[in-house]
């Protein structure tokens, strides 16, 4: 059985996004800043649990405030894994969380809907 995958977010000269993905629910979270060293390995990591999930279903709630290009790099392998996964058959909703005045987050999820020809639900929420 796959283990629930647990990070918690850090800030400092690199910023990690938190990230709670829940192998019982198939409830997914990835939010915060991604300004990572090595953001191919890190977003591996995520890709790899998702390949591995064996549930019926996948909601992926992303909501960063932001990312850099490495990070962006790595966000599309995750989510050409999750439309790879919705393919086989696997029910997969992608929620898209970006704050309300910040219309360039909302314009990289459109951007990555486009480029993977998968549709995610975008919600705007204030940013405290």
């Amino acid at each position: 059985m796959l283990d629930n995958l647990h990070i918690e977010g850090h800030a400092g000269p690199y910023f990690r996004p938190y990230v709670h993905f829940d192998a019982t629910t198939g409830i997914c979270e990835l939010s915060g800043e991604s300004h990572l060293e090595d953001a191919f390995r890190f977003y591996l990591e995520l890709q790899n649990w998702t390949d591995n999930y064996e549930g019926d279903s996948l909601i992926f709630r992303f909501k960063l405030t932001f990312f850099n290009t490495s990070s962006s790099k790595g966000i599309l392998g995750l989510l050409k894994a999750l439309k790879r996964r919705s393919v086989e058959g696997l029910a997969v909703q992608v929620v898209w969380y970006y704050p309300r005045d910040n219309y360039d987050l909302k314009a990289e999820a459109e951007d990555f809907m486009e480029d993977i020809d998968m549709h995610f639900t975008l919600i705007s929420y204030q940013l405290d």
